[in-house]
C-alpha cells in the first residue's frame, strides 16, 4: 500500500513540474501563428511571419520591418539575410534576396540564388565567409561573399539535403539521417554525427 502512495504522490509531483515548464509569459511579442524563421545574434532576435519581419533587443519590446514571407532567414553578428515574399501564393509579388550589415536598418537587394527550380525551401547559413543556399532539387549549394550579386556552386553532402546551419563560423548540414560539416577548402563534406537512423530525421 505504500508503495502505491510513493508512486501517486511521485506522479503528482512530475505533472506539477511539466505544468511548471510550459507557464510562459507574454512578452508584447509578434502575434505569431506562423511564424517561418527566428534567428539571432549579440544585439537582435529576428522573427520572421507571413506579414513581417520583427526584431528585439531584449525579448520585451519588438520591432516590426515591413517585409513579408521573409523565408529562409539567418544572421550572424555583420549580416542579416534572407528572402523575401518566398512562402506567398500571389504571382505578382516578386522575390528578393535581401542583405543587411546594420542589424536590419538598411537593406540590400541581390541577385537570387539559381535554384534549379527557382524555389527556395530549407534554411540558409550566414557565416563570416559568405551566405549559403541550399538547392536539394540539385545537390548543390549556392554561396555568395558579394552580398548575392554573384553566386558559386559547390556539391551538397547529397540529393534533397535542405537543412543548413553555421555554429563556431563553420557550415553544418542535415541529410541521409547524419550531421556533416563542411572541410575547410569549402567544397568537401565529413559526417560528424552518431549514426541516426534515415527514418528519424534528426533537426
Amino acid at each position: 500500500m505504500n508503495r502505491f502512495f510513493l508512486i501517486a504522490i511521485s506522479f503528482i509531483f512530475i505533472i506539477q513540474i511539466s505544468n511548471a515548464q510550459i507557464d510562459w509569459e507574454p512578452v508584447n511579442g509578434p502575434e505569431g501563428g506562423a511564424f517561418y524563421s527566428l534567428c539571432g545574434n549579440d544585439d537582435f532576435v529576428f522573427a520572421a511571419d507571413e506579414n513581417y519581419v520583427y526584431r528585439s533587443g531584449d525579448g520585451h519590446s519588438w520591432e516590426k520591418m515591413p517585409f513579408k514571407g521573409y523565408y529562409p532567414l539567418a544572421c550572424d553578428n555583420n549580416t542579416v539575410a534572407g528572402i523575401s515574399n518566398n512562402y506567398t501564393n500571389n504571382p505578382q509579388l516578386e522575390k528578393y534576396f535581401m542583405v543587411s550589415h546594420d542589424n536590419g536598418v538598411s537593406w540590400m537587394t541581390g541577385a537570387l540564388p539559381p535554384t534549379s527550380r527557382g524555389s527556395y525551401v530549407g534554411d540558409i547559413a550566414v557565416c563570416s565567409h559568405g551566405i549559403y543556399v541550399p538547392d536539394g532539387y540539385s545537390e548543390s549549394i549556392f554561396k555568395t561573399t558579394d552580398d548575392g550579386l554573384t553566386w558559386d556552386s559547390f556539391p551538397a553532402p547529397g540529393l534533397y539535403c535542405y537543412d543548413l546551419w553555421a555554429f563556431e563560423d563553420k557550415i553544418y548540414a542535415e541529410w541521409s539521417g547524419a550531421f556533416w560539416r563542411l572541410g575547410d577548402d569549402g567544397l568537401s563534406w565529413e559526417e560528424v554525427s552518431p549514426d541516426f537512423s534515415v527514418s528519424e530525421y534528426p533537426v
